[in-house]
């Protein structure tokens, strides 16, 4: 049996989601997936080896938490307050599917503590890279210890701080999760009120 894949998705915003399906249209119908996210509704058609197990929110509060912002959070962490018990819920939930399905690969878009979580489980993970300042300590123990870093643009977009090892182990590929179709010619030009024969 093909083991199998674990995908957690980001729930802000669609992005993570499109770019998830796009990754699973491009896998073999035999390689199952479990995706985790906080929301099970922003994604676009996917394969039938796939399923959604809602998790939640590692950042949104609920009201149950119980602060404890007086113990500094380490530098290897990038969001990881205590008290949360949402954030333990979602956590246990990821590392039992670890136990239980001995997942070939785990894909985080993104996470630095699900990516962390999953090198913790020794699990391998792929880490998705957004631009941005992210050279803190939490998102380089991610990249450091990932399989392998997915940017989904063109290599000239990489940014100027990621060092040579980084960019080494960077898969870039540009549109990845975005549909290039457009509209063809005649349709472009009726939605610009052009005439079929102006230039």
């Amino acid at each position: 049996m093909t083991r199998p894949f674990g995908y957690f998705v980001h729930h802000q915003g669609r992005g993570h989601a499109e770019r998830c399906a796009a990754i699973l249209q491009a896998l073999p119908p035999s390689r199952p997936v479990t995706i985790f996210c906080a929301r099970d509704d922003i994604f676009p058609a996917l394969p039938t080896q796939a399923r959604i197990v809602t998790i939640p929110s590692l950042f949104e509060p609920t009201g149950q938490e119980v602060a404890m912002d007086w113990v500094a959070t380490p530098a290897t962490l990038h969001c990881a307050p205590l008290g949360w018990p949402g954030i333990r819920s979602a956590m246990a939930t990821i590392a039992d599917w670890f136990a239980q399905a001995d997942p070939a690969l785990m894909i985080c878009d993104v996470s630095a503590e699900i990516a962390q979580l999953a090198r913790i489980c020794s699990v391998p993970h792929v880490k998705v890279l957004q631009h941005g300042d992210r050279g803190d300590a939490g998102h380089r123990a991610a990249y450091d210890g990932a399989a392998g870093l997915l940017a989904a643009f063109h290599r000239d977009l990489a940014q100027l701080d990621w060092d040579a090892a980084m960019v080494e182990k960077t898969c870039f590929a540009g549109g990845l999760g975005v549909d290039t179709q457009g509209p063809d010619r005649s349709a472009a030009r009726s939605g610009w009120g052009l005439a079929s024969v102006r230039r």
